[in-house]
């Protein structure tokens, strides 16, 4: 008789043959959402829904990245002009005016419920923390005597706002979170979610 091993393992994100898991549920559930791969250049993939897949199969893509993000696009040439085309415009069927944003920040996950339409400003709002604390909006700042104060601002309808100094950085991104939940509604990004 054969003994049967129970492996436990965290909690990860994780793609699989009939789906991806972009990642657990609050409740630690997962979620799969019908998928297919689309092969780019660099040895990458794009995730599509199946029912944009075979649409999407019609061209060559390619992966290109801004600096922080990789996305995956296309180029083709018409009246002897080359155009570039991204792959979650053209999907969104975004207008000029605005912009598409993936709402888990991976700019290669092109399935739509991870895509929206939105402003710049609405874009800029789930971009990723790159300052010195671990948190959006707060930052440390030493006064002459090389004393350290951790406090936190918000940008708010264009105007960077001041929202208090704290004895922690979890209190400063709580207060943070509090104001943009406030202001920016399903485009708040928070440290607390």
């Amino acid at each position: 008789m054969q003994s049967k091993e129970i492996i436990t393992a965290p909690i990860v994100d994780a793609i699989t043959p009939s789906g991806v898991v972009d990642s657990p549920s609050a409740c630690g559930a997962f979620i799969f959402y019908p998928m297919k791969l689309i092969p780019l250049t660099r040895g990458k993939f794009a995730m599509v829904d199946d029912e944009d897949y075979d649409y999407l199969m019609q061209w060559k893509w390619f992966s290109r990245s801004n600096g922080f993000t990789d996305y995956a696009g296309r180029t083709q040439r018409c009246n002897g002009i080359q155009i570039f085309y991204s792959m979650h415009r053209d999907l969104m069927k975004t207008p000029r005016d605005l912009l598409v944003d993936h709402i888990n920040g991976n700019g290669l996950n092109n399935q739509k419920a991870n895509l929206r339409n939105c402003t710049l400003a609405q874009n800029m709002y789930n971009r990723k923390n790159n300052g010195k604390s671990k948190y959006h909006g707060v930052s440390f700042y030493y006064d002459k005597k090389g004393k350290q104060y951790i406090r936190t601002a918000a940008r708010i309808n264009g105007v960077y706002t001041y929202l208090g100094t704290f004895k922690t950085e979890e209190d400063a991104a709580r207060a943070y979170d509090a104001k943009i939940k406030e202001t920016r509604g399903e485009f708040a990004n928070l440290n607390f979610k």
